[in-house]
């Protein structure tokens, strides 16, 4: 069996909560999913992966769809492994943006790779944009993986879904923003019994309230262990630095999807389940 890592980004929606006052639904722009498939590989296993994501601020205002298919969160992406034989590895990576990909094994230096459209994606719905513009792109690389532990680094552009969650003729709109990253695949590996996954997301301190100081951000994460099953919030710690916050995620276990969204407020169901 060749050895293989596929790797997808999946971006989220949200359930609609809509106001008795409002005769037209919310605006949901939404961006394709993204996943790491990867069939196992003999004799390497999994210590740890980290994702983190540098978010933009929040987009104010009615929709702009050039402006929000614009918008990315800068993505870092790490597997740690352990490998009992030196054998060559072939990473694909399939996610919803463009743009280049950069790889990198070790300290050895980056490659940079451009991006290709993926064939045979599902159309996405957007009845509020042009959906030709949301394209499923991929990248590959072969890495010769040496004896030892490693550390593999992808990093990308992750694009970002929109739900309206506060909206009518006579205010402004507020939105939640959002992504989701698969992580399934990875039970197809060999993971070792002290395996933690850690989830970082960094934001701009809020500073669209008149009269209020700055804040941060409500991001919250939630993950399921199957595709039917109910998503649980997943606990955090945030911390404020400098200008940004930074909320931090971390599991024992590999769940079948992480669904992370951020808003000035996430209560009253404004999220994905």
């Amino acid at each position: 069996m060749p050895f293989r890592m596929k790797t997808w980004i999946y971006l989220l929606c949200f359930p609609l909560t809509l106001a008795t006052a409002n005769i037209r639904a919310p605006v949901l722009v939404p961006q394709y999913e993204t996943k790491i498939v990867s069939p196992q590989a003999e004799g390497i296993t999994v210590l740890r992966e980290e994702l983190n994501f540098d978010c933009p601020e929040l987009f104010q205002g009615n929709s702009e769809y050039a402006t929000m298919l614009s918008m990315t969160c800068g993505a870092n992406i790490r597997y740690f492994i352990k490998n009992i034989k030196a054998q060559r590895l072939l990473l694909r990576f399939v996610f919803s943006g463009g743009g280049d990909v950069a790889w990198k094994i070790d300290e050895s230096s980056q490659v940079i790779k451009k991006s290709d459209h993926e064939a045979g994606a599902k159309q996405l719905n957007c009845r509020w944009c042009d959906s030709k513009e949301i394209k499923l792109f991929q990248s590959e690389h072969s890495f010769l993986i040496p004896e030892g532990e490693h550390q593999i680094q992808i990093q990308y552009q992750q694009k970002l879904s929109f739900l309206e969650v506060e909206y009518g003729y006579s205010k402004k709109s507020q939105w939640s923003q959002s992504f989701t990253y698969e992580t399934w695949p990875l039970k197809e590996w060999k993971i070792d019994h002290k395996f933690t996954l850690r989830l970082t997301i960094k934001t701009p301190l809020d500073k669209t309230s008149p009269g209020q100081s700055e804040r941060a951000l409500d991001a919250r994460c939630y993950q399921n262990q199957s595709e039917s099953s109910k998503l649980e919030e997943i606990p955090f710690k945030s911390i404020k630095q400098e200008n940004h916050s930074i909320a931090t995620f971390v599991l024992h276990t590999i769940p079948h999807q992480i669904n992370c969204s951020y808003a000035q407020d996430l209560k009253n169901g404004r999220r994905f389940k």
